[in-house]
């Protein structure tokens, strides 16, 4: 089975309802029509909506969107791919196996050590080179200020 009808077979099987509750995630949402309403699992914000008819979510916080892959993905914080393995094991009524689980932690940690190096402040080098140049800037910006003064002074004079 090839990964995209394995997509189809999840979007066609699975409700965010099913997802929601795997997750233990249901109970926090109040059922309004056709929709569920509250608490966003992923910024902790009031903005979420399920559409359960047409089995996708909006967060107006956030702004995230998307199906139930997207969303196990980004609540997960594993990739699209990992995240249809997840929901596959829930499709098919089994918890996910051992290499599953091992999987989504590799790549979750791969990401989070994404993240933190995309954190972390530059290196002192680099914050001593700026510092320089923001000194050489304030020079040249003196010089500047004074030759504007000198031009004023010859154009008043003549």
């Amino acid at each position: 089975m090839t990964t995209n009808s394995v997509s189809i077979r999840i979007l066609e099987h699975i409700t965010f309802a099913q997802v929601l509750e795997h997750f233990e995630l249901l109970e926090d949402l109040e059922e309004k029509d056709a929709f569920l309403v509250g608490t966003c699992p992923i910024c902790n914000k009031d903005g979420l909506k399920v559409n359960l008819a047409k089995n996708t979510l909006s967060c107006a916080e956030c702004k995230k969107r998307g199906s139930v892959i997207d969303f196990v993905s980004v609540f997960k914080e594993v990739g699209l791919k990992e995240a249809g393995v997840i929901l596959k094991s829930l499709l098919e009524g089994r918890a996910p196996s051992r290499a599953d689980r091992q999987r989504s932690r590799d790549a979750s940690k791969g990401r989070r050590r994404q993240e933190t190096r995309a954190k972390q402040p530059p290196a002192p080098e680099a914050s001593e080179e700026i510092a320089a140049t923001v000194r050489a800037l304030d020079v040249k910006m003196q010089e500047v200020n004074a030759l504007v003064g000198q031009l004023v002074k010859l154009c008043g004079s003549t």
